[in-house]
């Protein structure tokens, strides 16, 4: 199972017919969290949260650490998605703090379109965490980078629901 969480405006209220009614939330909000939910299963998470989720919390309290920053259908600004693993095992928990670092510097060289200085961290990334998805997917836009079919520091479109 996995979760998406978005904050946003939303409407509630009862939508249907006289045979039936449903109380439903609507709005971009929660369409943006329908897709952070959705990429659960890229990324092998549990928990995702979208950067104004993550804009409004005590960061300190929770494990939290970026996965991607997308582009999703219909909207105009990139997202930038975070997996919160507190409920992964201690173990692990521990492995992803402390490649965080490494993470840092790999998204920051990305962004900035410094794909020969993302790459290598990047690698340092996955040594680390040899079964997490997040560091050889952003190896493989390196790739796309080296092959001219992305710019540098472009953002991944999703297109699932």
């Amino acid at each position: 199972m996995g979760i998406g969480i978005n904050t946003g405006r939303v409407g509630v209220g009862l939508v249907g017919g006289v045979n039936r009614m449903v109380l439903t939330v609507l709005g971009d909000a929660v369409n943006l969290a329908a897709r952070v939910e959705s990429t659960n299963k890229r990324y092998g998470s549990a928990l995702l949260i979208s950067d104004a989720t993550q804009a409004r919390l005590e960061s300190e309290r929770f494990n939290i650490r970026r996965m991607e920053r997308v582009m999703v259908v219909n909207r105009r600004k990139p997202v930038t998605i975070y997996e919160v693993y507190d409920e992964d095992s201690d173990l692990l928990r521990a492995a992803k703090s402390s490649a965080q670092p490494n993470f840092d510097e790999a998204f920051a060289a990305f962004d900035a379109g410094d794909i020969e200085r993302a790459r290598p961290a990047f690698e340092r990334c996955a040594e680390l965490l040899p079964e997490d998805p997040v560091a050889p997917l952003h190896l493989a836009h390196c790739d796309a980078v080296a092959r001219g079919e992305m710019r540098p520091g472009q953002e991944v479109v999703l297109r699932q629901k």
